[in-house]
């Protein structure tokens, strides 16, 4: 499998070593691939963060009788858009490590 830093750092000499083994040069479509995933992440990341605030709010609202219903609401949205987006990172991830497993192993210089 090849090191996704190394080819994020190496597209150049990634996509010169395909095509000494008479490949296309894919660092375009693996560094694509790299960015969704790692913009992705992020994004749950944010989600996850948010849902947690949100999750104590909740608790420090109703603790003095208050009202939450608005906050319910938005922790049970974050919740289902998170689940999309790890749906979408098992996906994005499983795309990337077929591209990646598909290649040769680039030549020695």
């Amino acid at each position: 499998m090849h090191d996704i830093k190394w080819i994020r750092e190496n597209p150049g000499a990634f996509d010169a070593g395909l095509i000494a083994r008479g490949e296309p040069a894919t660092a375009d479509a693996v560094l694509k691939l790299d960015t969704d995933r790692r913009g992705n992440e992020t994004e749950l990341q944010e989600l996850q963060a948010r849902r947690n605030e949100a999750s104590k709010e909740v608790g420090a609202i109703k603790s003095k009788g208050g009202d939450a219903d608005a906050l319910i609401a938005e922790v049970a949205d974050l919740k289902a858009r998170i689940q999309a987006g790890e749906e979408r990172e098992r996906e994005i991830s499983g795309r990337l490590s077929g591209l990646l497993a598909g290649l040769p192993n680039l030549l020695s210089p």
